[in-house]
């Protein structure tokens, strides 16, 4: 979050709930208290994923990597706005999902990780699109060896 108090690994400070909010920016905090909110950010983080995509378990590894990335960062409110990337997430087009999270106001606020996250999201396109033609081209020998085989039985 721009301009908000944050500590440890980006948890956003908030008045009331976190303690450390009324502390001086630079005050040191334990590793203990960094890991126990890192935790609980990140718990949260996969269950608000969940709630955009409840099929976030059954996604690739990476793309479950990169979407909790983002909705740590933005939060959950910021990250449901992002519609068309949702909708590219549900038919499973890493590209048009790469091409869509660059068209946003938080890839010019943060180009930096948008950029890293994008390309990370276009490599899965590309690793999906080797599956699939591994795929054709191992259906299409199968095919063509069993009517090889076939025709030598007549």
């Amino acid at each position: 979050h721009i301009g908000y108090k944050t500590l440890g690994i980006g948890h956003l400070c908030i008045a009331g709930v976190d303690p450390e909010y009324d502390m001086v920016v630079g005050t040191p905090v334990s590793v203990e208290r960094v890991n126990e909110l890192f935790e609980k950010d990140i718990k949260r983080t996969i269950s608000d994923c969940k709630i955009v995509h409840d099929d976030f378990d059954d996604l690739p590894d990476e793309a479950q990597k990169i979407l909790a990335n983002m909705c740590f960062q933005m939060g959950l409110g910021r990250f449901m706005k992002f519609h068309l990337t949702h909708a590219l997430v549900k038919k499973r087009f890493w590209d048009g999902v790469s091409r869509e999270m660059l068209d946003s106001r938080w890839a010019e606020q943060t180009p930096n990780r948008a950029q890293q996250l994008s390309q990370r999201m276009a490599a899965l396109a590309l690793s999906a699109f080797r599956c699939f033609m591994n795929f054709v081209m191992y259906s299409a020998l199968s095919s063509t060896r069993s009517i090889t085989s076939s025709s030598r039985l007549s």
